[in-house]
Formats: structure tokens, C-alpha cells, sequence
């Protein structure tokens, strides 16, 4: 269709001519080294006889090889039309590496050209990530070897947690195990949500206990640990069978909100902005900072304003450290982190 329509052309050795005379006027102008000629000119020769969707500043996007098969550009272009017909979709979201940028941006404008994007929809973005890298070496891990140091980091992270909790649990292995594996998976995502899926995420296979502890204080278990403590008040009161009353109810004296609670309160008030805000920018930083945040105010809260005294349950109090365990628990499930029931 885009070849009846012009909006795909067979690159021929007469537009390849002609490419190679505009980088030439480029070169003799000064604008373009001998070196990137040369680089240019051998992706022309390539390009002959392909099928390519022309693109503004001299570029051009190859979709059919010139001897005829396809690549991934052929199948990239070909899942915009099918994803836009068959989901009717408004938006394409790509999470792929930082390396096929450049893919994607001729992907997306090559995609408008020859009307696969009509008036800004579907609307399209990249959203990349940065990698595993030795932590010595500053260099890539390959596959195989992020697979491998991930699985061996989650393996140590979970007797590392596993340890820690096994005097302060009393339930048995299962339970001690599923806060453990919580804590430790949770700590991993949390790590690379916060520093920005853009950046890359070192890993010391010869200390894998100092990655552990980097990951460690990245927040994630920090703030599970906030919402485990807010959810086991909550369980207390209930177990115990404890009225609650409201805060402000007829009869009621006043209650005025302190600084910290007013914060407290503001803070989870705002998160489902914050919620929008990750989305819209397709930043999950902007969630787990939140997060943070709230965890922050929330544990120095608890230990100094009781929910419960003498068997008396303080309505406020209550009812923010409902409103801290809810907002917790449902923003890690966002994140793909599971609360466990006691820590």
C-alpha cells in the first residue's frame, strides 16, 4: 500500500546517486568529516534495491531488505498497523533498551509517513532502560550473565532477609519464607525503580553482600516494613475487638492536627497525584519517592503518637495509619512488590 501510495519507495541506484552528491556538497562545505562520508556511503550501497520509507534530513527507514526479506523493521512496522487495528490502541508504549533509540524514533516517524499515525494517534513512545553492569568494569553484563548474577543476588537477598527474621517472626518457616522472598524481591525492584529505569544498575559478583546492602537502602524494605507496622495496628485493634470512633463525630471533643500529622495527611492525599505524575512521565522514580516519603513520616509518627492506650483507640490516629497502610500496600502492588502479613 505505502509503495502504490509513494509513501515507500525501492531505493534505487539513481536516489542512491544522488544521496551520495548531497553528502559530497556536505563534505566539501565542511559540515560532514571524510570519516562519517565513508560510514554513510557504505549504508547507501547496502541500501540499494531495498524498500524504504523516506524520511526528512536524508534519511531513509529500510522495511524489506534488498533481496527481498524482512527484518525487524518490516515486523515493527507491520505491529503498529495490527496493534491500532485490532486493540484500536491510543498509545504504544515501547520498553526496550537504551540501544534501539535510534530504532525507534525512525520506527515512530516512518510509521506517520506512511499513515499508520493519523493527527498524533496512536500516540507512541520509548520508554528505555539502562543495564546490569559490573560493578568493577563499569562494563555490560550479557544476558546470560544478568540472568545468572540476578538470580545468584535474589538467592543471597533471600537468606540475608530470611536471617534477619527468624527471631522476629513467630509463625513458622512458610511464613518467615514469604517475608523474606517479599523483602527480598521487593528490595530488587525497588532498587531499579528508584534510580530510574535509565540508569544502569551495578552488580559486585565478588561482594554480593555489599550489593545487597546497596539494595537494601535503596527503601524497599523500608518501606514494606512501614506498611506491615501500620497494617499489624490496624490487626491489633480488630483482634482485640476495640471500638473506633470518628473523629470529629457528635459529641466528640475537637481535635486539632499536629504538623506531623497535618504532613502526614498531606502526603497521602497528594499520592495519587504522584500516581498520575509516574504515569504521565512514564518515571516510576516519581511513585517510589513518594513513597519513601510517606514511610519516613509515618515511622517516626507511630513511635511516638499511640493508636492505642490503655485499651482506648485515638480516632485520628486510627484513621491515618489506615489511610498509611492502604496507600502503601496498594502503591507496592503497583510497583509489583507484595506486603507480607507480619515482619
Amino acid at each position: 500500500r505505502a509503495l502504490a501510495e509513494g509513501t515507500a519507495v525501492v531505493y534505487t541506484q539513481e536516489r542512491a546517486d544522488q544521496d551520495l552528491a548531497g553528502l559530497r556538497t556536505r563534505v566539501d562545505a565542511g559540515t560532514m568529516s571524510a570519516q562519517e562520508y565513508e560510514s554513510s556511503a557504505r549504508a547507501i550501497a547496502k541500501d540499494v534495491g531495498a524498500t524504504v520509507v523516506p524520511l526528512d534530513k536524508g534519511e531513509r527507514y529500510v522495511v524489506v531488505r534488498a533481496d527481498g526479506r524482512s527484518i525487524y523493521a518490516t515486523r515493527d512496522i507491520g505491529a503498529v498497523q495490527i496493534r491500532t487495528d485490532l486493540f484500536k490502541a491510543t498509545d504504544l508504549v515501547y520498553v526496550v533498551g537504551q540501544e534501539q533509540r535510534v530504532h525507534f524514533d525512525r520506527l515512530f516517524r516512518a510509521a506517520g509517513r506512511i499513515g499508520l499515525i493519523k493527527d498524533g494517534l496512536p500516540r507512541t513512545l520509548h520508554v528505555y532502560f539502562g543495564f546490569y553492569v559490573d560493578a568493577t568494569s563499569g562494563k555490560k553484563l550479557s544476558s546470560r550473565d544478568s540472568v545468572s548474577n540476578v538470580m545468584g543476588l535474589l538467592a543471597a537477598a533471600f537468606d540475608y532477609f530470611r536471617a534477619s527474621l527468624s527471631d522476629r517472626i513467630e509463625g513458622g518457616e512458610d511464613e518467615i519464607a514469604a517475608a523474606a522472598r517479599s523483602l527480598a524481591v521487593g528490595s530488587l525492584v525497588f532498587n531499579d525503580l528508584k534510580k530510574d529505569l535509565r540508569s544502569a544498575v551495578e552488580i559486585d559478583s565478588h561482594d554480593i553482600q555489599h550489593t545487597i546492602t546497596e539494595f537494601e537502602r535503596s527503601g524497599g524494605a523500608y518501606v514494606i516494613y512501614a506498611a506491615v507496622r501500620a497494617r499489624s495496628i490496624l490487626r491489633r485493634v480488630s483482634d482485640r475487638g476495640l471500638a473506633v470512633g470518628l473523629a470529629g463525630s457528635a459529641g466528640s471533643a475537637g481535635y486539632e492536627l499536629d504538623d506531623q500529622e497535618a504532613l502526614l495527611a498531606l502526603r497521602l492525599l497528594t499520592l495519587p497525584d504522584e500516581i498520575v505524575a509516574a504515569a504521565t512521565e512514564s518515571n516510576p522514580s516519581v511513585l517510589v519517592r513518594h513513597m519513601l516519603d510517606i514511610a519516613n513520616i509515618y515511622n517516626s509518627y507511630y513511635s511516638r503518637a499511640h493508636v492505642i492506650s490503655d485499651d482506648v483507640v485515638d480516632p485520628v490516629r486510627y484513621q491515618l495509619t489506615q489511610a498509611t497502610a492502604n496507600a502503601l500496600t496498594s502503591a507496592l502492588e503497583i510497583c509489583h512488590i507484595e506486603v507480607p502479613a507480619a515482619i
